[in-house]
């Protein structure tokens, strides 16, 4: 997805935040869609003033989901690395989501989820390279993430696309 379209699909995922009025100060972590012509927003939101930390899905009716009431069925990223919101993410990248927004601290858990578990994702291959990607295409470097965590970060670029070329222009 190109940076433009990417922005204003944050945009509008942003916008179906602050109109459900369920959040009094919501900070957003992520945004994963599916479907660009109708978007699908799988939202991460944190609301420091209300204490809430969940995922959001913007449909009527739609009652934000706690981190630690998150279940999901995936046979790797939930039964091998048991459920987190790390596993989370990469599950819906598997199922065609596609990360419009991820911000930094939530980068870092996800680089660090990858490395940790890299014997039992490797067979997940292909959503992480989509994953890493995205996050070339954005600007993400182990360097980066390095400045802003006190965790060593290694070099998923190097593990994974070591044969991938460096201009991915579908993800640019």
């Amino acid at each position: 997805m190109e940076k433009s379209k990417r922005k204003n699909m944050y945009l509008l995922a942003n916008k179906k935040v602050h109109e459900s009025l369920l959040f009094t100060n919501p900070y957003i972590k992520y945004v994963l869609m599916k479907n660009e012509r109708k978007p699908q927003f799988i939202i991460g939101i944190y609301d420091v003033i209300d204490e809430i930390n969940c995922v959001y899905e913007p449909h009527p009716d739609n009652a934000p989901v706690f981190l630690e009431d998150l279940e999901y069925k995936h046979h790797i990223f939930s039964e091998e690395t048991e459920a987190c919101e790390e596993g989370y993410i990469l599950s819906l990248i598997s199922e065609g989501y596609e990360p419009v927004f991820i911000d930094i601290q939530t980068h870092v858990k996800l680089w660090d989820f990858i490395d940790y578990h890299m014997d039992t994702v490797d067979s997940e291959k292909a959503t992480i390279l989509c994953y890493l990607k995205y996050c070339r295409s954005s600007g993400i470097s182990p360097d980066l993430l390095s400045e802003y965590s006190d965790i060593t970060i290694n070099d998923l670029y190097a593990i994974y696309m070591e044969n991938e070329k460096l201009g991915d222009k579908d993800h640019e």
